[in-house]
C-alpha cells in the first residue's frame, strides 16, 4: 500500500489517547474502500483493540442510507474510530453526541452561540453538521445551509462471553470537508446537499490539524455518554439544533410533516403535527426543513 501523502503523525495520536483510555492503535493510510467497513472487517477477525484509522481517500466511503461519500487528499478527513462500547442508558443519542463533540471542537460556542463574525455551524438530527454562511432566521434560511460533515455509526455483537451483557462494536465513521471538493456533476449519481467547508470560517484549516482535534474530543464525548447518556447535554444539543422551532417534512413514519419542538434525552426527535408530539427516532425517517411554514401548527412549547 502506497503510504499517506500527508503528515498524519499517527504515534503522537495515540501518546494522546492513551492519557483518554489506554490501548488505542492509531493508523493512517493513503487509500482505502472504507475506514468503517474495515474496522467491522477486524472486529469480524476478532481484532477487539481500539482503534482509529483515517484514510486520505476512499473508493467506498458511505453515508447515511448507504450514500457515497465522496473525498479527496487534503481535502476532506475520513477516518473511523472504533471501540467496545456497552451504553448504560441506551444507543439512541450517540450520533447526536458525536456530531456535537465535531461542532465543538471546530467552532466553539463559549457562551451557547457563534462567535462574533462567523456563521454558526449547527446539528442537523441526526447525524449531520451544517454551516450558514449567516445566521438563519426564518425556514427558507434553515433550509439553505450547506453540509460540512456527517457521521455513520455502525455496531457488530459481540462474541457470547466476552464482554459484560449488552456491549457491542461500535465503528463511528466521520467525513467533514476541510476545502472545496469537487462532486460529479448532477445525473451522475450524486445526491449531495450543497457542500460547505472547515475553511469557511477557519481559513488555513488542514485535514491532520483537524483530525488531531476532534479524535480525542470525540473519544471523550462517547466515554462519558456512556456512563452519562445524554440527558445532561439536552440543553446544548438543543442549543445547536437547526430544527428545532422549524416546519419540518418527513419521508417516513406515523406523520409527514410537523414543527420540530426540541430532541429527547434518548435522541428522539419531537414533531408535533395532529394535535401532539410524536417521536421520532434516528434511521426511520429522513428530515428536510421546509422552506415556508406548516399550516395550522401552534407555535411550539419549550422542551
Amino acid at each position: 500500500m502506497n503510504p499517506p501523502r500527508l503528515d498524519w503523525n499517527p504515534h503522537r495520536l495515540q501518546d494522546q489517547l492513551q492519557a483518554i483510555s489506554p490501548g488505542w492503535r492509531v493508523q493512517a493510510v493513503a487509500h482505502t474502500g472504507s475506514t468503517n467497513a474495515d474496522l467491522l472487517e477486524a472486529a469480524r477477525q476478532g481484532d477487539l483493540q481500539p482503534r482509529v484509522l483515517v484514510a486520505e481517500a476512499q473508493s467506498a466511503g458511505r453515508g447515511r442510507q448507504g450514500r457515497q461519500w465522496h473525498s479527496a487528499p487534503g481535502a476532506s478527513l475520513t477516518f473511523s474510530m472504533a471501540m467496545c462500547l456497552r451504553p448504560l442508558h441506551g444507543w439512541g443519542a450517540l450520533s447526536l453526541v458525536v456530531g456535537h463533540a465535531l461542532a465543538e471542537c471546530l467552532q466553539p460556542w463559549p457562551d451557547g452561540r457563534a462567535p462574533a463574525g462567523q456563521g454558526p455551524l449547527m446539528l442537523k438530527w441526526p447525524n449531520d453538521l451544517w454551516w450558514y454562511a449567516t445566521p438563519p432566521v426564518t425556514p427558507a434560511d434553515r433550509a439553505q445551509g450547506r453540509k460540512a460533515a456527517g457521521v455513520l455509526i455502525e455496531t457488530l455483537p459481540l462474541p457470547a462471553g466476552t464482554a459484560a451483557e449488552g456491549t457491542r462494536w461500535v465503528v463511528i465513521g466521520v467525513g467533514l470537508n476541510i476545502e472545496p471538493l469537487a462532486l460529479p456533476a448532477p445525473g451522475n449519481g450524486s445526491d449531495w446537499p450543497r457542500l460547505a467547508c472547515v475553511s469557511d470560517w477557519h481559513p488555513g484549516a488542514t485535514a491532520t490539524d483537524c483530525w488531531h482535534r476532534v479524535v480525542p474530543a470525540v473519544i471523550e464525548a462517547v466515554l462519558e455518554f456512556q456512563d452519562r447518556g445524554a440527558a445532561h447535554r439536552v440543553a446544548t444539543l438543543q442549543a445547536r439544533d437547526l430544527l428545532v422551532g422549524q416546519p419540518v417534512a418527513l419521508t417516513a413514519g406515523a406523520v409527514s410533516q410537523g414543527q420540530c419542538v426540541g430532541i429527547d434525552a434518548d435522541g428522539a426527535l419531537r414533531v408535533q403535527a395532529e394535535g401532539r408530539v410524536h417521536r421520532v427516532v434516528a434511521g426511520e425517517v429522513s428530515v428536510r426543513p421546509q422552506a415556508g411554514p406548516s399550516p395550522g401548527l401552534p407555535s411550539p412549547k419549550p422542551a
